[in-house]
């Protein structure tokens, strides 16, 4: 047991030690890019959205999503993330399905398309196969996408 354990240090500190022809040719300047900022990102879905209707929504400020999430009573721990939009630099799209009368209704973000001043989003609707199985009682699903603020949104149908 101790002759391996003395083995394997040994070949760990070995290797250590060797280095790569690839290292010696890396040039001696550290070059550091600033994160990519993202233009979007899908942060929430629900089936239980509380809208009758399909429709959409742009929300710009806190306030606006205070009225959003009281009116959905949406969850304790599900409304954490939407405190972390930063409405000084986002808006929030919330695209609503409307009211369903099973289960088995989605929402998904179809396709994006970003012009230098403008988001162009579609989103695709999922139905439930007739030998699926679903649950009886009705659903809303939505789906709420966070958008840089120097973009106009625009939905393609």
């Amino acid at each position: 047991m101790k002759l391996s354990l003395i083995i394997f240090h040994f070949s760990f500190v070995f290797l250590l030690g060797c280095k790569s022809e690839l290292t010696a040719h890396k040039p001696n300047v550290e070059t550091k890019t600033a994160p990519i900022e993202e233009s979007y990102k899908v942060i929430y879905k629900s089936q239980m959205s509380s809208k009758k209707t399909k429709e959409h929504q742009i929300i710009t400020s806190n306030e606006e999503l205070s009225n959003l999430v009281s009116e959905m009573n949406i969850d304790a721990k599900d409304y954490t993330i939407f405190l972390n939009i930063d409405f000084k630099k986002y808006n929030l799209l919330a695209y609503y399905l409307g009211e369903k009368p099973t289960g088995g209704y989605d929402v998904v973000l179809n396709e994006v398309k970003e012009t230098k001043d403008q988001m162009i989003f579609s989103f695709k609707e999922t139905v439930p196969t007739i030998d699926e199985l679903t649950t009886s009682a009705s659903t809303s699903p939505c789906i709420f996408v966070q958008v840089l603020k120097n973009k106009k949104i625009v939905l393609q149908y």
